[in-house]
């Protein structure tokens, strides 16, 4: 968390608690190719985006066929269009207008065609990069103000602004968190109206968890404790309505171990504020560690990391040999990852001669 956070009790013990959810946030770098094919590369993710609007492009053509008015000059404008996306090297979508987003977003939204933008969108944040988040929440920014009724655009607005200020905090170190404050505002506001407008979306419900987890820092000491009750919920809710996801399992573990890990003093603080302070167990986090590995098998070096941290508070040492020996052989397919890999390669040493 930011070091310009005041000092507190209080805010630590916030901070242990919304940590393992704002941490799991940045699962999503590939947003989290997590649930992405893991050997997706970017010539893949480049070239998929170039079909999907060869496609979109292609139909285009035939409506316009098939309307007697059409005059030649549309119909080789379409053409030359194509053409540009067939021979160009570099992604479509980076080809920016004025403001930087989607050239075709005015036009597409107007025939009601998001999806084909979403799709592009998507592409671009899985291939991740400073300006690939900037031209998708510019581009669902645009969107979303001409569709305000769509709960998909308004949850994945909330996750292009979130990706974009963590992203320029990592670019950018001399930026500070306040700084990107108005984006995490506006990623709140639009998680609240995706909710609003659909009570049961588990994406919504997702990216709320994530953004009060990372915007715990702008809030007062007092706040940043409720904010744990307010993450668990929306974790669960998450879970409740997208059981298969097992990015909201592990989120869901990252936070019980952070609770678990709360030292006495910080327990009793914690219980000074609140009757009821927030409480887990490590076979709480263990649970749903272990279920995000069954959805997702051996694809994260993060939850086999916290699978070998439970097991390791558990004193089962030989059961965190192996998820630690399992950690090691993954892929970090993300900056998280290899930090994850790291504190691996730190704790492997100490107990593989348990296996």
């Amino acid at each position: 968390m930011s070091s310009d956070v005041p000092f507190s009790k209080a805010f630590w013990i916030s901070g242990a608690v919304a940590m393992g959810t704002g941490l799991a946030y940045l699962l999503y770098q590939h947003y989290t190719l997590l649930r992405k094919q893991q050997n997706l590369s970017i010539q893949n993710a480049i070239l998929s985006e170039k079909l999907i609007r060869l496609e979109s492009d292609v139909r285009r053509l035939r409506e316009t066929l098939l309307v007697a008015s059409s005059s030649s000059e549309d119909i080789e404008e379409i053409f030359v269009d194509a053409s540009d996306v067939a021979s160009d090297d570099r992604d479509t979508v980076s080809h920016p207008a004025h403001t930087g987003t989607d050239r075709t977003v005015t036009k597409v939204a107007s025939e009601e065609d998001v999806q084909d933008v979403l799709a592009r969108v998507e592409n671009k944040m899985n291939i991740g990069g400073i300006e690939n988040f900037r031209t998708s929440y510019e581009t669902i920014s645009l969107l979303a103000d001409k569709h305000p009724e769509d709960c998909e655009l308004q949850w994945k607005l909330a996750k292009s602004g979130f990706l974009l200020a963590t992203e320029e905090l990592f670019v950018n170190p001399e930026s500070t968190r306040e700084s990107q404050r108005p984006i995490m505002e506006k990623s709140r506001e639009a998680a609240q109206i995706a909710l609003k407008l659909n009570p049961q979306c588990g994406e919504a419900h997702k990216w709320m968890a994530i953004i009060i987890g990372s915007a715990t820092q702008f809030l007062p000491a007092q706040e940043q404790i409720k904010s744990a009750y307010l993450i668990r919920e929306h974790i669960t809710a998450a879970i409740r309505y997208m059981p298969n996801d097992s990015l909201v399992h592990h989120m869901m573990g990252r936070w019980c171990y952070s609770v678990y890990m709360l030292s006495w003093v910080e327990r009793k603080v914690a219980a000074a504020l609140f009757a009821e302070p927030p409480t887990a167990t490590v076979d709480d986090a263990l649970k749903y560690f272990s279920k995000a590995d069954e959805l997702n098998p051996n694809s994260s070096v993060d939850n086999a990391l916290y699978l070998a941290k439970c097991y390791i508070a558990k004193r089962n040492y030989k059961s965190a040999a192996k998820w630690l020996q399992e950690g090691d052989m993954m892929t970090a397919s993300c900056r998280d990852d290899r930090k994850s890999l790291e504190e691996i390669r730190e704790l492997l040493p100490k107990y593989i001669s348990y296996l």
